[in-house]
């Protein structure tokens, strides 16, 4: 992990943050003119941080960054919003995060919102009145702007025959979507593009948990239409969610 322990005495980042047009960690500098008043040198611990934003959102390089410097940067969020608050990005509204949650919590989920097919393809369980909690020991999770972006990780999670191991550990793949109000996400999606070469609109929650606005569940018969075909027990409430899709089905 990179460990920034230096920065987390005092920041400094002088009159603006990040304003650096010439910074060496700058992947799509046009991208800033839009984020910033001016341009301004960066100072030492700014240069470090970039450094390791950099790091983070490339692909290929070292996935994790000490949360504390992430905590740090959220208090300055106010102050620098066109940097850090994913409500100035031109997709805000919500915020999208493609994973997996146990088959009777979301069950549970169902019983708790309000469960429509939006398409052919799509159910969404608005409401869900429940907490997901990450397994994950950064401390922050990855979201996206963008729901497609989110939507992949469960679209590739029952591809071939990954779904089975899903099934085995009794879990099914979701987009879970948040406002991007919410206080503890952090950056604006425009200003990771400026650090990354890959225009995914990542932003980041700076927390281990949450409770979704809403869970959408894209092409879940995917999985559930091949129930019968397992050599192995499969969980009676896969049965159950199916029946609970095919009462509200078009």
């Amino acid at each position: 992990m990179i460990r920034l322990i230096d920065l987390l005495k005092e920041f400094e980042y002088g009159n603006q943050l990040f304003a650096d047009t010439k910074d060496e960690y700058l992947v799509n500098v046009e991208f800033l003119d839009d984020l910033i008043s001016k341009p301004e040198p960066n100072t030492e611990d700014e240069k470090k941080l970039l450094k390791a934003l950099s790091d983070y959102f490339s692909e290929g390089v070292v996935k994790s960054i000490d949360v504390n410097i992430l905590k740090k940067l959220l208090q300055l969020k106010p102050k620098f919003p066109k940097i850090l608050d994913p409500k100035k990005s031109r997709n805000a509204g919500y915020a999208y995060r493609g994973t997996t949650i146990g088959i009777d919590t979301l069950l549970k989920a169902i019983d708790n919102g309000k469960l429509l097919q939006q398409s052919r393809y799509i159910f969404v369980i608005d409401d869900p009145k429940i907490t997901i909690q990450s397994k994950g020991s950064t401390g922050y999770l990855s979201f996206s702007v963008e729901m497609v972006d989110a939507e992949v990780f469960a679209v590739r999670n029952m591809a071939g025959d990954r779904y089975k191991n899903l099934l085995k550990q009794k879990l099914f793949p979701i987009t879970a979507e948040i406002s991007s109000k919410n206080p503890n996400l952090l950056f604006n999606p425009e200003f990771v593009r400026v650090l990354s070469g890959y225009d995914e609109e990542e932003t980041l929650l700076i927390d281990t948990k949450y409770t979704p606005d809403a869970i959408i569940l894209t092409d879940p018969y995917q999985i559930l239409k091949k129930l019968d075909n397992e050599d192995f027990p499969v969980d009676p409430v896969y049965y159950e969610l199916k029946k609970r899709l095919e009462a509200v089905g078009m």
